[in-house]
Formats: structure tokens, sequence, C-alpha cells
């Protein structure tokens, strides 16, 4: 068949089969169009002989066409509808004496497994040069010569995983010395089940894949980079499964062990050129001498070598320090402590040395002592919280009875709750109290205590001048701290001269008695 002038051929759905020649005798362009909504596995266009195109468009609704002949794009390739499937080692060229380019997005797009894209051009110190839109940027300062440049569909094995379904065949005439930058573009349809962060890129020497550095990457996007490339050739892209292998090593005493569970393992020497040590062929490794200790794990299709990890034997036994606060009592390691104070044990470690242990511990108590002076009750605990309980009355609250200090109407049996400022709760024994009777108690309201609370110095002033006056200090437990009889007089000072808290004074004259409470700062 000859097509001369601009011709037009437009397939619906509708497949071809070229057995004989297509010539283009002009260059007025020459489209083929396809539309419809068929599968590529019933629209197809087939044959023995090479299908010429000028503009090749592609606008189904959905579905695709199955291309099984080799074809000649001289202009452009548009493919904006549908999904053009390579078959039959079907070669889509793309003429570059002509500029003939692709276009493609993530719906409408060229694939197959078994066909690929082909194009060349001659590239002198190319730019971010992506040449017939193949998803391909090449950057180099030196003159490559005609290259060739292959777009295949076919995912390679990496590592036993597949990569994705894009690779790109590089051949230039100049392939040495490049120090190119290749950036290489993919859609999401052809990652293949690959994680897209994890992305490598592998080039094909011989059987083997040598992994590339990757310089830069984008997912948003979809391109990955790498940079100073000295020889170009098969690139294929994909996430490497041995990347996945968690390789870290945990230390505890001299004993290794590496966190991936692999088929095998062999323990090396780093200190010595990673020499395998003899033996040492587990998941766990107990070093006896202090060094650099690394281990390469094995699976099916993967070696890998974690980094080095020092261990000092000689530094094998641990210690472990521990602060505790409690009420009462504190229990530890099958022992239980009463008082405060610093208490050490030794039990093995893990690895059979063994584990210095130390406790800082302080036990935290309630004083429940009561002191009765004359008709009130005061509980020795300093800045606590307080209840006063009726013990005659199966220990009742008494409302309102709150203080520290405590003076019944009655006689009786009492005792206090208290909760001191560490949060502990005690109470205290039952305190009879027989209420005093025939002391001229009133007296106290003619007495004038000042200052109260005090610093340091206070006074009393008296009603009248007494020829004898006893006076008594106590603490909150009643013990006595000073007495002092004071001769013809109406005034008393003194110093107070104790550490901080409740105090009892106590006067007598022989014929009159009161009691005085004193708060010392």
């Amino acid at each position: 068949m000859t097509l001369t002038g601009e011709v037009s051929l437009t397939f619906n759905d509708v497949s071809l089969v070229i057995d004989g020649d297509i010539f283009l005798l002009d260059q007025e362009p020459k489209t083929i169009a396809v539309y419809g909504s068929a599968s590529a596995d019933s629209h197809r266009f087939s044959g023995q002989s090479v299908l010429p195109i000028a503009n090749f468009l592609m606008r189904k609704s959905r579905g695709g066409l199955s291309l099984q002949t080799d074809a000649f794009v001289f202009n452009q390739a548009a493919i904006e509808g549908g999904i053009l499937v390579l078959e039959e080692n079907a070669v889509f060229n793309l003429v570059q004496s002509s500029n003939a380019s692709i276009m493609e997005s993530e719906d409408s797009r060229i694939t197959g497994a078994d066909g690929s894209i082909s194009t060349s051009l001659a590239l002198n110190a190319p730019a971010a040069e992506n040449v017939a839109n193949l998803g391909l940027e090449i950057s180099s300062t030196a003159n490559l010569g005609n290259t060739e440049i292959i777009r295949k569909h076919s995912p390679v094995m990496i590592n036993g995983s597949e990569g994705i379904a894009r690779t790109f065949e590089i051949n230039p005439d100049n392939n040495s010395n490049l120090d190119a930058t290749l950036r290489f573009y993919y859609f999401d349809a052809e990652l293949n089940g690959n994680d897209e962060a994890q992305l490598q890129v592998f080039l094909e020497v011989g059987a083997d894949l040598v992994k590339q550095t990757v310089t830069d990457r984008n997912t948003d996007d979809n391109w990955i980079e790498i940079a100073a490339v000295d020889e170009l050739g098969t690139f294929v892209i994909g996430a490497d499964p041995c990347d996945l292998i968690d390789i870290s090593v945990n230390l505890i005493g001299r004993t290794l062990t590496v966190s991936e569970s692999g088929i095998t393992y062999q323990w090396v020497d780093c200190d010595n050129d990673n020499t395998p040590i003899e033996g040492a062929t587990a998941l766990s490794f107990e070093a006896m001498t202090t060094g650099n200790y690394a281990v390469i794990v094995s699976t099916e299709n993967c070696d890998v070598l974690s980094s080095c990890t020092f261990v000092d034997v000689e530094a094998c036994n641990t210690t472990a320090e521990f602060t505790e606060e409690a009420c009462d009592s504190f229990s530890w390691l099958d022992m239980t402590f009463t008082e405060s104070g610093t208490y050490n044990a030794t039990i093995p470690n893990r690895i059979g040395c063994d584990s210095l242990l130390t406790l800082n511990l302080t036990i935290n108590t309630v004083d429940t002592e009561v002191s009765v002076s004359e008709n009130t009750l005061t509980s020795a605990e300093q800045n606590a919280t307080y209840q006063w309980l009726n013990c005659d009355d199966n220990n009742a609250v008494i409302a309102g009875a709150t203080a520290q200090s405590f003076s019944p109407e009655n006689s009786g049996n009492y005792a206090v709750e208290i909760t001191s400022e560490k949060g502990c709760v005690a109470t205290s024994d039952c305190q009879q109290l027989d209420i005093i009777l025939g002391i001229e108690s009133d007296w106290v309201r003619d007495i004038t205590l000042y200052p109260n609370p005090v610093e340091n110095r206070f006074s009393i002033l008296l009603d009248q001048t007494y020829p004898s006056v006893n006076f008594q200090l106590r603490d909150a437990r009643g013990v006595l701290i000073a007495e002092q009889q004071y001769e013809n007089s109406a005034h008393i000072e003194y110093s107070l001269e104790v550490r901080p808290g409740v105090y009892f004074i106590e006067l007598n004259t022989g014929e009159k008695r009161a009691s005085l409470t004193i708060q010392k700062n």
C-alpha cells in the first residue's frame, strides 16, 4: 500500500493485519488514529511487515491496542486514551531524524513485557536531554556520539524480587569517562509492588546487578537520579529486598545478637580484615576477647554485612542504681527494709557476669507519740494532717478535731490519725485523758504571750508580780526541754533556742497554773 498526500486512517476497534509493504511517498502528514473501547486482547495491529507512521494518535475511551509488529513513528505518538501494549517482540521506533516523540500519562501509556520503545540520537554534551520524551534525562559534559536508547517494560529480578516495569538500555558510541547524570522517570502503575521510597538503580554487568548510588529522588514527580556515571548500559530500577534486612546488632554484656532472622549467620572479626570466626554461626555470639565484631546475615538471595560493634569484655560486669522512697517498709529482691539507708546486692546478669545493684532507700515514718498537758492532747508529728478519734466510740471521727492539739470536753480515750507530708498514714495508740478539775485555768486569760509565732525571743506578761513562778518548756512529745524559776517577777523573757515546731509552756505559782502553746518558726 502506497500513501501520498495528507492521509488519515481511523480504526475504531478495528484490527489491522500488515503482510505487505506500506510506503510514504512524500512529507505530507500520514496519521493513524485509534478509537473505541475494546481491550488489547481483541484490538490489535499485527502482521509480517513494518508499519510506518507519521503521526500516531490513540484516543480510546477505555481498553487498549495490542501492537504485534514493528512500527516507525516519524513525528509524534500521542497516547491520549487507552493502553498501547507491545507484544510479540514488537519495537516501537521513534525516528529522531525527524524529532519523533511520544506523549504519555499515568492512565494512557505504552507498556508490554514482550516489546520495547527504541530511539537514537547524536548527543554532544547533553543537558537534561529527554530524548523522544522516553522518560530518561541525560546530562554529561562529554560527547556521547550517536546514542541508542531502548525502554522496556518487563520487570527484572533484583535479589529474588521483581523490580518496576520499566528498564532503560543506553548504548552510546563513546562510553567511557562520561561523568553523566541520569534521571529516570516512571509511572505509579509501573511500580509493580515496589516501595517508591526504597527504589534503587542497578547497572547490569554481565550476569550481575551492580547497585548505583542514588543522589536524589522525588516520589511526588516520580523520578530517581544517579550521578557520576562513567559508563552506560542497561539500568534496572526497583527496591532491593536486601536493604530491608535488619542487621542491627544488640549488645548485652559481651553477647552480640543480630535482629534479623536469616538462614545462616557468620560472625567476623573486624579487627582482622573481617576474618570469619570459627564456630560463630548462630543468631548470637559471645565475645571472649575485647574487640570489634560484625555478622554476615545470609538469606536465599542476600548476603548482608552489619556494621562493626565494639565489645569490652573486661567491662562485662554491669551496674545499676535505684532510688526509692516508701512508707514504713520497702521490699526489694526478696528482702524487706524498714530503715533508710544504702543497700547493695549482686545478682547474675544475662551473660553470667555480675550485676552490681545499689538501692538508695528513704523510709518515711509517722511519729505517733501523743503528749498530754493538763487537758490537752498534742501529736508529736509536725506539719501533717490530723483527725482525732474517740476510742470509746469505736474510733469514731470527732467533728472539727483536725488540729495538732485537741482539748476534749470529757474524760476518755482518744487517738489521732495522722497523714504526713510524704503521704504516710498512721494512727496513734489510744491515750487516756482525765479532765483535771479545780485548777484556775482562767488564769491563762490574764497572761499575754508575744510574739507568737516567734523567731527567737518571746515575752510573757503576768497579771501581777508573783513571789515565785516556775517556768517549764516542753516539746510536742511532752519531753521537758527547759525549767527555770523566776522570783518576784511579773515579766518573763526567754530565748527559744530550739528547732521549728510546736512547744508548750507551763507556769506554776503554787496557787495558779497555766499552759500556753507557742509556735517556733
